[in-house]
């Protein structure tokens, strides 16, 4: 009997840990699914560009004015401020009727907001082909769209004695 005893305390001793309950292995950690970033156009303020741009006029005496230029423009930043000189030409047409051509010039400066937007003061002057001189003030902001390209969006107060008038304009300007 001390056999039989031995033997099943044998038995348990080498099939026990077999029979064992072994916990299932832990779930696996959860994983984080992180979103995309947006980075930066990394988008350069200084130097040269050109551009297309549109503008509608509406002046006091009820006449309305639509604009379309060539732009071309230099900017230079100093840290977060800009100075820049633009210069547009190009064709317009009123609701007087009466069409034609005109170019005008002006100095910029501005303020980046961040390293794709820019908020300026303009001021300069227009000059059209029916002889008519304008003085302009005004400002704007423009934001960079690609490493390359900008938007620009302008606010102008235009006046000529005796006429005034204000305006909005866009531009899609091209760096280089």
């Amino acid at each position: 009997m001390k056999k039989l005893y031995l033997s099943a305390f044998a038995a348990a001793l080498l099939t026990g840990p077999a029979l064992a309950h072994t916990p299932p292995p832990p779930p696996p950690a959860p994983t984080i699914e992180v979103a995309p970033t947006y980075s930066s156009p990394a988008f350069d303020w200084d130097g040269f560009y050109m551009g297309l741009g549109i503008t509608g006029l509406a002046l006091n005496s009820g006449t309305n004015v639509g604009f379309a230029d060539l732009i071309a423009g230099v900017n230079m930043t100093s840290g977060n401020l800009l100075f820049g000189l633009e210069g547009w030409i190009g064709g317009w047409s009123s609701t007087a009727p009466s069409t034609g051509w005109g170019g005008g010039a002006e100095a910029r400066l501005g303020y980046l907001v961040s390293p794709e937007a820019l908020l300026y003061m303009s001021g300069g002057g227009y000059v059209v082909s029916t002889g008519g001189q304008i003085a302009t003030v005004g400002a704007g902001a423009e934001f960079a769209l690609t490493r390359d390209m900008s938007l620009d969006l302008e606010y102008k107060y235009w006046w000529s004695v005796p006429t005034t008038g204000n305006s909005i304009g866009a531009s899609l300007n091209w760096g280089f």
